[in-house]
């Protein structure tokens, strides 16, 4: 089925602050919507950061090219003002593993917007990353990005996380299959809340000293995809903390990461083979990041652990958003999902 161009998908975080949608999470205020929020980060401050004219054709003069290095640090910026949180090593690794599918779109030399299409395999694909700056918006350069986007994607499946309240939108617009909710929960996480009792046999390791090509054949397990390129990359941050969970067998049984994003640290992934696992992996990477510091990560809700934390932590571990998976043509089968408790990123994986 061919995709239909649709309006621009904004940060939920955004949408919900003009939509006058509270946000009871207790993360950096960042998170703590309302409108007079928004209305603190000016159009005019981002006028000064993009120095662009506006009148005229724009369209004859939008350049729609693969992303480079180099663009980095204005990605950042622009993904910055949507408030996604994402450090500038992160978005490095956006560009880094998505490669030529990574779209930017320049005006007169200028990075003005950008959307990306994560090539899984031949048959599978996973998007997201779209924004054009506010002074833009309107002007159809989502519409050149997204048709430049689809010549890359071709008959792939392809999937996107989507805001709940755009999910019937989306459906009427070539998103047939919606698929489960994946919520960011952000705050605190009180550690003696998490009982890790029980079977010691299981070792936490470094996953730096772990065999790299065990670790991506574990990853794809849960993935179903392998992507070793995604691994590889996501864990060679410079500020990730990633351990590694062995049985007694030297067998992989789970891994994680924490990584700085902009405005707390995130949890991304955490795949286990069990709760108890997931309890002893958890707890290690809380440990790995300051003590006073704010954690967010996109929860797997039908987790058992991920309900226990919810649960045990209701006041200071909160919803920020909810979001759900959805594709142009069918749900793509994750027999281990129940071994997710945090998934490793919305824009660029099935999980």
């Amino acid at each position: 089925m061919p995709i239909k161009m649709i309006p621009m998908i904004w940060s939920p975080l955004v949408r919900a602050a003009r939509m006058s949608i509270p946000l009871t999470t207790r993360c950096r205020s960042r998170y703590v919507f309302s409108s007079d929020i928004i209305n603190k980060r000016t159009l005019s401050q981002q006028s000064r950061t993009f120095s662009v004219a506006t009148e005229g054709d724009i369209l004859s003069r939008i350049k729609i090219r693969q992303v480079e290095k180099k663009d980095v640090p204005i990605l950042f910026k622009i993904y910055d003002h949507e408030n996604w949180n994402y450090s500038q090593e992160t978005v490095e690794a956006f560009v880094d593993i998505a490669g030529k599918s990574f779209l930017v779109a320049e005006l007169d030399g200028n990075v003005v917007g950008s959307m990306m299409a994560n090539l899984l395999n031949d048959q599978e694909a996973f998007g997201g990353l779209a924004a054009v700056i506010p002074e833009l918006r309107g002007k159809g350069i989502a519409k050149q990005l997204w048709a430049k986007r689809s010549e890359f994607i071709g008959e792939r499946n392809f999937g996107v996380k989507s805001v709940l309240h755009r999910e019937e939108i989306l459906k009427k617009h070539g998103y047939s299959v919606s698929t489960y909710k994946c919520p960011l929960i952000c705050g605190r996480i009180d550690l003696s809340t998490i009982s890790v009792q029980g079977d010691s046999s299981v070792d936490i390791v470094p996953t730096s000293k772990v065999d790299f090509e065990a670790l991506v054949k574990y990853d794809a397990e849960i993935h179903t995809i392998p992507r070793r390129t995604f691994v590889e990359k996501w864990l060679a941050r410079p500020s990730v903390k990633s351990f590694t969970a062995l049985d007694k067998s030297g067998n992989i049984v789970g891994y994680g990461a924490s990584s700085a994003a902009t405005h707390s640290y995130r949890i991304c992934p955490l795949f286990a083979d069990s709760s108890l696992v997931s309890r002893l992996l958890l707890v290690r990477l809380l440990q790995s990041v300051p003590q006073d510091a704010n954690v967010d990560m996109y929860l797997n809700t039908e987790n058992e652990v991920g309900k226990e934390i919810m649960a045990t932590n209701k006041d200071t571990f909160k919803i920020a958003f909810e979001m759900r998976k959805m594709f142009t043509k069918r749900d793509v089968d994750l027999p281990q999902h129940h071994k997710i408790l945090a998934y490793s990123s919305v824009e660029l994986a099935l999980v």
